[in-house]
C-alpha cells in the first residue's frame, strides 16, 4: 500500500473537491508547514488550508479529493413489524386442508375448531409499516 499523501504533488492551479465546500483551486503550497495546501473555493470565495492527506484538521478524516465524491442517499428504512397469527389444519379423511382464516391467538383459533382439527400452527412474518 502506498503511504504517500494524496496531495503530496499538489500544485497551484490544481482543481480539487471538498465534501464540505465543493469545487476549488489550489492557490498556494508550502510543504514546510503542517497545512501546506491552500484552497480557494469557487462558490463562496474563501480559502481553507489542508494537510497533504486532504484533512482540514489533524486527527480528522480526509475531506479534500481530486474529484467529486457522489453519494446515493438512501430513503429512511421502513419499520418492520413482526406479526404472529394462528391457523388450523384439519384432517377429516386422507387429505389435509386449511380451512378458515388467520386467528390472533391460539385460544381464538381453537374456539371455533371442529372435531377434525389436526393441529393449530403459528404463522409468523414481518411486514413494513
Amino acid at each position: 500500500m502506498d503511504n504517500k499523501p494524496m496531495f503530496a504533488d499538489a500544485k497551484v492551479g490544481d482543481r480539487v473537491w471538498s465534501i464540505e465546500f465543493g469545487w476549488g483551486r489550489v492557490i498556494n503550497t508550502n510543504f514546510d508547514h503542517s497545512f501546506p495546501i491552500l484552497v480557494e473555493f469557487e462558490e463562496k470565495k474563501f480559502s481553507v488550508s489542508y494537510t497533504p492527506f486532504g484533512q482540514r484538521f489533524l486527527e480528522t478524516k480526509q475531506t479534500l479529493f481530486w474529484d467529486e465524491i457522489k453519494f446515493e442517499i438512501p430513503a429512511k428504512p421502513k419499520k418492520k413489524v413482526r406479526k404472529e397469527f394462528f391457523m388450523n389444519i384439519y384432517n377429516p379423511s386422507d387429505e389435509y386442508y386449511y380451512n378458515g382464516g388467520l386467528f390472533n391467538s391460539y385460544n381464538e383459533a381453537n374456539k371455533g375448531a371442529s372435531e377434525n382439527l389436526l393441529i393449530t400452527l403459528p404463522v409468523t412474518f414481518e411486514v413494513e409499516e
